[in-house]
């Protein structure tokens, strides 16, 4: 179902756009070996925002501004050793059913986040020699992108929280389109969107994209595992979250190892990487280029081909932001794209990771006690006596 909406972007500039459903039933194409699901819908919700002259030539700006920022930052000193934290808000938007996973699930999926960002998953060493850091004349090799993620703990409006908002909606039933087109519910992410904000357990209202990486858990989000935007559409909530399945969040209750990276190659996308083969097919159709200079030019893969090598170089298939189950490894090129992207304004990238808002979202220091329920057998006692509360 298509839906017109007014954006306002940051400089103020007013468009008028087209809705940004999905328009195709799920594509073999664009799913895993085994899995019934599109992996990710990142670069179709990329074609389809770009249809709009105005929203398209908004983002080239800031692409540019993103491009110079980059080149300034290789020219200046380096950032190694600086790691930047993110504060991060999990929206479970459920209808009582086994899409409201459990807390520990999502604490390990902060885990595999920050084990994957940080270089310290010990599958890193196992990649194919091309890539590896043992080496030297390796195309590129796993590298540390010095970016953590941390819980929330306190919401937009002070309030002490677990990083966790749970909303009842049956907006967690989107279902997708069938084969012509048509909405099987009508339901769409910005549906999920508002309901999370008009009805969530914590706090109701907008939860600031320049202050939290907003991350929506849901049972279906139109046939795909998840889906995000990079920086440069604006900085609402609707352009600056993340999609998940229920079911692809962290690798332990509903989910399992090989869904476990799923947020690793959304938040990959949401600091501005495309996939390896480029934005404008699924993987597997041409050969493409991600504009990263140390990612060989490649057509993707949907299964753990370390041989592949359709357009020309050896894949590197153990890519994050590839689709193949073996993915271990983010380049140091894509390191240096993420790393201006968290360090610019775009999108208010910049904003987030500051002393002054890891202080107001609570993500500064260990959690502290919100509050504490005592009781006590009765409320008088005789001077001398004890009493156990």
């Amino acid at each position: 179902m298509k839906r017109i909406q007014m954006i306002l972007f940051g400089c103020g500039l007013l468009s008028i756009s087209a809705a940004f459903g999905q328009t195709s039933a799920p594509q073999k194409a664009n799913t895993r070996d085994g899995e019934s699901v599109e992996y990710c819908h990142q670069h179709k919700k990329f074609n389809e925002l770009m249809i709009d002259p105005a929203i398209a030539a908004q983002y080239m700006a800031n692409q540019q501004t993103l491009e110079q920022h980059q080149q300034a930052m290789q020219n200046a000193e380096p950032t190694r050793g600086t790691v930047y934290t993110i504060p991060v808000v999990f929206h479970v938007v459920h209808n009582n059913g086994d899409e409201n996973i459990s807390r520990e699930q999502m604490l390990d999926a902060i885990a595999i986040l920050n084990r994957d960002f940080r270089l310290l998953n010990a599958d890193a060493a196992l990649v194919h020699f091309d890539f590896n850091a043992s080496n030297p004349n390796a195309v590129c090799q796993p590298s540390d992108v010095e970016i953590e993620f941390v819980l929330a703990t306190k919401a937009p409006n002070g309030a002490c929280f677990s990083g966790i908002t749970r909303t009842v909606s049956a907006t967690t039933n989107n279902l997708g389109e069938d084969a012509q087109g048509n909405d099987l519910d009508n339901i769409e992410g910005e549906d999920q969107l508002n309901a999370i904000i008009n009805g969530n357990d914590v706090y109701q209202g907008q939860w600031p994209a320049n202050k939290y990486l907003n991350i929506i858990v849901a049972k279906s989000i139109n046939g795909a595992a998840g889906y995000t935007y990079n920086p440069g559409f604006g900085t609402s909530m609707e352009f600056n979250s993340i999609w998940v399945l229920a079911n692809y969040v962290g690798s332990i209750g509903t989910s399992s190892d090989n869904r476990s990276r799923t947020l690793t190659h959304e938040v990959g996308h949401w600091l501005n990487l495309s996939h390896p083969w480029g934005g404008n097919n699924n993987p597997g159709v041409a050969c493409g280029s991600d504009g990263v200079a140390d990612t060989p030019q490649t057509r993707g893969s949907t299964s753990c081909n370390l041989n592949e090598n359709f357009c020309g170089p050896r894949a590197n298939v153990e890519n994050y932001m590839d689709y193949s189950y073996c993915t271990k490894m983010f380049t140091q090129g894509q390191v240096d794209r993420m790393r201006a992207a968290i360090t610019s304004n775009v999108s208010g990238r910049s904003s987030i990771w500051t002393a002054s808002n890891l202080a107001f979202t609570g993500a500064d220091s260990e959690p502290t006690l919100c509050k504490a329920q005592f009781s006590a057998p009765r409320t008088a006692i005789c001077v001398g006596e004890t009493l156990e509360f």
